[in-house]
């Protein structure tokens, strides 16, 4: 019986008197319930596509998601939710397993705090077709707001506080991302504004890595380091990719949550209870991997033993979506035959009835 939640190494051996010689090692892992009954889902949550400043279009990016591995993204260009719906267009009338949501990156009048909107049915930016009123509005609440010292960063928190109640309202989770993105010679968002964020809690998930500022990891990951004992904070991480060919970190940044199905209520559920970890690649080396401890070791193993098979039938998957998507006849019928064997590889793995 094995005790305790952790990677255990079987070894058969075949031995005499002038003989030894170890004729395999089994890599086995033993779970507790809670994590037994959940299964590993790698997505994106934050891509752009050529209606903003990507170069893609939203149905190449999708079937290029699967084919790089991944079970669930969304398309979340600047100011613009109808490309995440393209996406799901796109691929309507075909039999397929990965999960295309809706999403958007947000940017309220007057606030340089980037969000993204993952899972919201519609846009938010219906909120702000009157700017000057929304700037009324939003100055009035950040009267609320006395725990920041300077305007710009009341009505900044002010602002965020209803753009994520929208976000929510329309079924989706809001995401803080990469706050410590350099631009005009400044971080896009101010400390106190970073760290009130956190300490609030009022986003549904912070986005830990990206994949399009490298630099600015390792000050988000000491952040979240100084932070995490005191304060539930979720996690994610995307790629920000803004094209999909040639880009050196698409497929390699991503989120596993860790969740009953891949259901959209099921992730964001599971995000929010601290039930992912993000993945950031390390040149010539296994990835890095961040997260809950538990977690942390649980993904390791996966990604070594379990997930690149996953990654092959995925990656037929992309392909054969790419091609349906140039009209391919037999590869829309493909796709249905091929439609759950993700599903069936993990129920072998996990050794369900």
């Amino acid at each position: 019986t094995l005790h305790h939640e952790q990677e255990y190494r079987l070894l058969l051996s075949c031995e005499d008197d002038d003989f030894k010689d170890t004729l395999a090692v089994l890599h086995l892992y033993c779970l507790e319930d809670d994590l037994h009954h959940k299964r590993p889902f790698k997505g994106d949550l934050h891509l752009h596509s050529y209606y903003s400043d990507g170069r893609n279009s939203p149905g190449f990016i999708a079937a290029s998601c699967r084919k790089a591995g991944l079970d669930f993204m969304a398309i979340t260009d600047h100011r613009a939710h109808d490309p995440s719906i393209e996406a799901q267009q796109d691929f309507s009338d075909m039999d397929i397993d990965l999960k295309i949501f809706r999403g958007e990156e947000i940017h309220p009048p007057k606030t340089h705090t980037h969000m993204v909107g993952f899972g919201n049915k519609e846009s938010v930016r219906k909120h702000f077709t009157d700017e000057d009123a929304y700037i009324e509005t939003i100055s009035e609440k950040s009267r609320n707001v006395d725990f920041l010292e300077t305007d710009q960063e009341k009505y900044e928190y002010a602002s965020c506080s209803f753009v994520i109640d929208q976000v929510r309202q329309e079924g989706g989770i809001c995401i803080f991302a990469h706050p410590y993105w350099a631009t005009g010679n400044r971080y896009n968002v101010s400390s106190p504004l970073t760290e009130a964020f956190l300490k609030t809690g009022i986003f549904d998930a912070f986005e830990l890595f990206n994949g399009d500022t490298l630099d600015i990891n390792a000050i988000q990951l000491a952040l979240y380091h100084d932070l995490f004992k005191q304060y539930k904070i979720p996690l994610v991480s995307g790629t920000d990719s803004h094209g999909v060919i040639r880009h050196p970190f698409f497929g390699t940044f991503f989120t596993v949550v860790y969740s009953e199905d891949c259901q959209l209520d099921s992730l964001t559920a599971n995000i929010q209870e601290l039930n992912s970890v993000v993945v950031m690649p390390v040149k010539d080396s296994s990835p890095f991997v961040f997260g809950p401890l538990r977690l942390v070791k649980y993904t390791l193993y996966l990604l070594r033993e379990i997930i690149p098979l996953h990654d092959e039938l995925c990656k037929e998957e992309g392909i054969l979506m790419d091609s349906a998507l140039r009209g391919s006849k037999n590869a829309k019928a493909a796709l249905s035959v091929l439609k759950g064997q993700t599903t069936e590889y993990y129920k072998k793995m996990y050794e369900e009835d």
